[in-house]
């Protein structure tokens, strides 16, 4: 199934399934969690490819549940303010282009990826949180810069 026309969206799959008479459950039934029987789904592909970035061109304020599938780039001139959480793709980048800003306050990003460039702004405060990512890093450009209210990188 090819989900990309999804891109950027929440996707739920729910799977309906009838067991077969392949496999034999050696527990009476009502030991069987959910009084069900177990499925198994093979041959799965996921695609860890990034779709093109989500942009952020005016000022926004994201205070609920957001999972993204792509990049973040904030743009000139725009205000993203992250009050709820967020989560990112792993090896996804978050970019602050000059003349933006990110404000984390009271939020949180996990798997925070931020590149600031020159000139713009990252703020943390009202213990705001950016998680990292094993191989995630907050990249502060030269001219760039970082104002640490309160909260936490982790």
């Amino acid at each position: 199934v090819n989900l990309s026309s999804y891109a950027g969206n929440l996707v739920k799959i729910k799977f309906i399934a009838v067991t077969g008479s392949g496999i034999n459950n050696v527990l009476p039934r009502s030991h069987i969690i959910g009084d069900s029987d177990d499925i198994a789904i093979d041959n799965i592909s996921l695609n860890s490819s990034l779709s093109s970035p989500l942009i952020v061109s005016n000022n926004q304020t994201w205070s609920s549940y957001t999972s993204l599938c792509q990049n973040l780039t904030v743009q000139s001139g725009a205000i993203l303010t992250i009050t709820g959480a967020v989560i990112m793709p792993k090896q996804a980048i978050i970019t602050v282009k000059t003349g933006s800003k990110l404000i984390v306050t009271g939020g949180k990003i996990t798997n925070a990826n931020i590149i600031v460039e020159s000139g713009g702004e990252l703020k943390l405060e009202n213990n705001g949180i950016c998680v990292l990512n094993d191989n995630d890093n907050l990249t502060i450009d030269n001219g760039a810069e970082f104002n640490f209210v309160s909260g936490e990188i982790k």
